[in-house]
């Protein structure tokens, strides 16, 4: 007996054996935004050395570019994560899609170190914003069943993105200079921002609490075919508006003040290791001797190692009950091939290679720590608890290439600085081998 309009729950509507076209559109889109902001993000790390010579400035100097778009990142993720419970995702990712394309197509026309720094701290402010929104809106859509499959490959999309954008940066800076990669990473998302305004809906949780209700039933439609009726709107309405986010002081009550101190030095040195390396390894591989074109294309295979590691990783934890064991050798294996990398600067193909497996590591331990994070905290606190570790997390992300800058300036050799970003990653497996030993300690009780 087919399901009535009355008695369909807002569950109802998404637990249904196959895919709705509405949540294939939404899945679709939400993850070619996410390879576009991984694209765009890692523009300026592709083009530093071209842009350095073209403009006189040091490759130290370019710490200080980097860092101001981490923290654009790091203020849009909150300012926008905020905004968006207020406005909506969809307006969200919409506003923050358009600023980071602007901005990056602006770099086009800048000859003024200045004006570059303000532009990528402005787009930052959009690449940050959009991220938390697309993973929300898709899994906001996607029945229980596949959630977690379908928010890991939004996430890996970033890395992906990162890939894709090396392999065109490696073509487009010889033939048509640094600007050409600027002009592609804006253009791209503009076109889909054309895609999202006539196909993207509105998060359904939220035309549930605040309508208006003929929007609510127009997307619920496409879900269930045989319709809605206004109990499914009165029941959901009730559901969405009630809940709130836990205080940040039950972070540390109890045994989790520990568990926190934890995951936060876990979240910070992995995500200081990562940018220290996305952002300042094509001009490291090339002050130790590689042409631009293959350094370039070294990191782009870092970016793709950990789109594979974050789907390799990600399937071996859901199939494990504990993710600590896969997500420690995940950390190993960065560990082993970042000073691999360093001491292969010689070798062309043993450096593409090795960046390949360091990045599966690093960025693929990225990814899992974000469910150790949720797995930590009650459901009331999960929220809190996730968002303040990526908070954390990004603190890490913008002094890891500050620090690159610093140990540049006092002399450290180029293959060095590449070998230090073993270091953070090092405290961040010891980080997490602490919270698996106390994970542990609480089932022998």
């Amino acid at each position: 007996m087919t399901a009535t309009s009355s008695n369909l729950s807002l569950d109802d509507l998404l637990e249904r054996p196959r895919l709705a076209p509405v949540q294939r559109r939404v899945i679709i889109i939400c993850l070619l935004m996410a390879v576009l902001d991984g694209f765009d993000a890692q523009t300026i790390g592709y083009a530093a050395p071209a842009i350095g010579a073209e403009l006189g400035v040091t490759p130290a100097a370019f710490a200080t570019v980097f860092s101001v778009g981490l923290l654009g990142m790091a203020l849009g993720s909150v300012l926008f994560g905020s905004l968006a419970d207020r406005i909506g995702r969809r307006t969200v990712i919409l506003l923050c899609v358009a600023v980071f394309a602007l901005c990056t197509l602006a770099v086009v026309l800048t000859n003024a170190f200045a004006l570059l720094l303000v532009l990528r701290f402005v787009a930052g402010l959009g690449l940050g914003g959009a991220t938390p929104s697309l993973i929300a809106l898709s899994a906001e859509y996607t029945p229980q069943r596949l959630r977690s499959t379908v928010v890991m490959v939004i996430v890996g999309a970033l890395p992906l993105g990162a890939f894709l954008g090396g392999v065109l940066a490696a073509v487009l800076i010889p033939a048509f200079g640094w600007r050409s990669v600027f002009l592609v990473g804006g253009s791209l998302p503009f076109l889909m921002l054309i895609v999202a305004v006539l196909w993207l809906p509105e998060s359904l949780h939220r035309l549930a609490a605040r309508g208006p209700e003929e929007r609510f039933k127009r997307v619920a439609r496409g879900l269930a075919p045989e319709g809605v009726g206004t109990i499914v709107w009165q029941s959901q309405a009730r559901v969405v508006k009630s809940g709130g986010a836990a205080p940040v002081g039950v972070l540390f009550r109890g045994r989790r003040r520990m568990d926190t101190a934890l995951l936060w030095i876990t979240f910070f040195s992995t995500l200081l290791a990562l940018f220290l390396l996305l952002n300042w390894l094509p001009t490291l591989l090339h002050q130790s001797g590689m042409v631009q074109s293959a350094a370039v294309v070294a990191t782009a295979g870092f970016s793709l190692g950990g789109f594979v590691g974050s789907i390799v990783l990600g399937q071996v934890i859901d199939r494990r009950r504990r993710p600590f064991g896969p997500l420690l050798f995940g950390y190993a294996v960065a560990i082993v091939f970042t000073a691999a990398t360093a001491f292969s600067t010689g070798s062309v193909v043993l450096v593409v290679a090795f960046a390949v497996v360091m990045g599966f590591g690093l960025i693929g331990c990225q990814t899992g720590i974000s469910a150790v994070a949720a797995s930590l905290y009650p459901a009331d606190a999960r929220g809190t608890g996730v968002g303040w570790a990526f908070g954390v997390g990004r603190v890490g992300s913008i002094l890891g290439p500050a620090l690159a800058g610093g140990l540049l300036t006092v002399g450290l050799a180029p293959a060095a600085v590449i070998a230090f970003a073993a270091a953070p990653t090092a405290l961040a497996a010891l980080g997490l081998a602490g919270l698996a030993r106390r994970a542990d300690n609480t089932e022998k009780v």
